[in-house]
């Protein structure tokens, strides 16, 4: 398959089967141009038709001298030669059993809102809308697509469903039944238990408010309330909060020179100090390309609470992940 265009000055010339770009003269670009469609995909290189490149003469003489057809004709046939040029689609078979194969679906983007308070004229969705009317999704439509989204996942465990618009919580009610019915186990990013859950629940956390332990507490009474048990995790404690004093007191203890900057272990012990039930782990930073490891850039993650009666830690920040991950890309 070849494709052409001339762009800034250039005339480019785009095997697409090898994958091969060319920048070409006019004499080659149009008598490329002449055998494209004629002369086949080759599995293996072959000399171009007497057929053919007499019906390029005749059609480029009147533009080209006689000498720059033939050397463009040269030209070609080395690209093809050296498997530049109308070259064989290797993937052409692996492209049906893809189009063949099982498939499921394990994730869903519902659009529960075209519709949004802000109405930003510049926005992308057209102020929410998307060229059409403004509608908020309802609760049966929204509840058939999950019903859809579980029926089609095959044998997948973990599904994933956005909530998308406009603004989605201009339609807020249809968003909180939709996670009562569908939500298996649901964990925000960077998660703590005053992220979503207060509003979502509402609750008034004024007489727990700087004591995570009482505020965790209630979160989870109010969901096991709701049948809710075991269906939603979080970190125990405030990333924001305990990473931002932790690390200062990290960095107490190395002025005081009790341990080094770069030490993980000193690093998760002083986080313990304002997350006292809850472990953390994390490893320097491993450039996925290069497989170097950073000695002063860590990732770091607590144990994820998963909230029920009882509720209890998962027990991931003792896992020992495996060096052959770090590198994946």
């Amino acid at each position: 398959m070849i494709h052409q265009y001339k762009n800034n000055g250039y005339a480019i010339i785009m095997d697409i089967n090898s994958g091969a770009v060319h920048a070409a003269d006019d004499t080659v670009y149009d008598a490329v141009a002449c055998l494209s469609g004629k002369l086949p995909d080759m599995e293996k290189p072959e000399p171009i038709p007497t057929d053919l490149k007499e019906e390029v003469r005749t059609r480029l003489c009147g533009a080209y001298k006689s000498q720059d057809i033939e050397d463009a004709l040269s030209d070609i046939q080395e690209l093809i030669d050296r498997e530049e040029l109308f070259t064989k689609d290797v993937y052409k078979d692996y492209v049906i059993d893809f189009k063949n194969r099982k498939t499921v679906v394990k994730a869903l983007c519902l659009h529960i809102a075209h519709d949004c308070n802000l109405a930003c004229k510049y926005c992308f969705a057209e102020e929410g809308e998307y060229h059409g009317r403004r509608a908020l999704m309802s609760f049966e439509v929204g509840k058939k697509a999950l019903d859809f989204l579980i029926a089609n996942s095959g044998s997948r465990r973990n599904l994933e469903v956005d909530f998308f618009g406009g603004e989605p919580l201009m339609n807020w009610q249809v968003v909180k039944q939709l996670v009562e019915y569908g939500g298996f186990f649901i964990e925000a990013d960077l998660p703590s238990p005053l992220m979503g859950y207060p509003g979502a629940l509402g609750l008034d956390l004024t007489q727990e408010a700087g004591d995570f332990e009482k505020i965790l507490a209630k979160v989870e009474s109010t969901l096991v309330e709701k049948g809710a048990a075991d269906r939603f995790g979080t970190w125990a404690y405030s990333y924001g909060y305990t990473l931002s004093a932790g690390l200062a007191e990290h960095a107490k203890n190395v002025i005081d020179g009790k341990c080094d900057i770069t030490d993980m272990d000193a690093v998760a012990e002083a986080l313990n100090v304002y997350s006292p039930k809850a472990e953390w782990n994390g490893a320097g930073y491993t450039n996925a390309t290069t497989g170097v490891k950073s000695d002063n850039v860590f990732l770091i993650y607590q144990d994820t609470y998963i909230m029920g009666n009882p509720g209890r830690f998962m027990g991931n920040a003792d896992v020992e992940i495996p060096d052959k991950y770090y590198t994946v890309s």
